[in-house]
């Protein structure tokens, strides 16, 4: 459907703008998908705070979490703790700094989802080989089956417990068999 108008609203731009406007609606940061085509709709990834220091606070906080989901015999993890665990960012853009990090936003990766569904793909078997706390397996299509993998053991734990249906390791891509 994203795809047919796509294709009809740049056979229909008289304009460049018109062909602009065509993209800007295939490419829009906040994508126009219908909110049950995702497994965890309205589901935000990322950090709700910003800053350094309130950064490093949420994954403390996480740490604290998975220290208690995997010490505490019948640990359930609440709403708020998985709310918590979803600002998961690693230690890109904290005082430990590392360049190396990069944790995608909600918003992209439903676009890059809505992409490949403008492209012909409704669902099927996907790699993330950088999943991070799981992003894309939170917001991929019903019916789609992730495996994926991470370097950082807390990123990978986080997104092994947010999408349970999924195969993600604690392990690099090059690893990955």
């Amino acid at each position: 459907m994203l795809a047919a108008n796509l294709l009809d609203s740049i056979r229909k731009a008289t304009t460049f703008q018109g062909l602009i406007a065509a993209f800007i609606y295939l490419f829009d940061p906040a994508p126009k998908i219908e909110a049950d085509s995702f497994k965890n709709p309205g589901t935000s990834y990322g950090n709700t705070v910003s800053g350094t220091k309130a950064r490093e606070k949420i994954n403390q906080q996480c740490r604290e979490i998975l220290d208690r989901y995997n010490n505490e015999e019948d640990y359930e993890l609440t709403e708020e703790d998985l709310a918590i665990l979803r600002q998961y960012s690693g230690e890109g853009g904290t005082s430990r700094n590392s360049e190396f990090e990069y944790y995608t936003p909600s918003w992209l990766a439903q676009g890059v989802w809505g992409t490949l569904r403008a492209n012909g793909f409704v669902n099927g078997n996907v790699l993330d080989p950088c999943t991070g706390a799981g992003v894309f397996p939170g917001t991929k299509p019903r019916g789609t089956i992730m495996t994926a993998c991470d370097i950082d053991p807390i990123g990978s734990q986080i997104a092994a417990i947010l999408n349970q249906g999924d195969k993600i390791d604690n392990m690099p891509f090059e690893k990955l068999v």
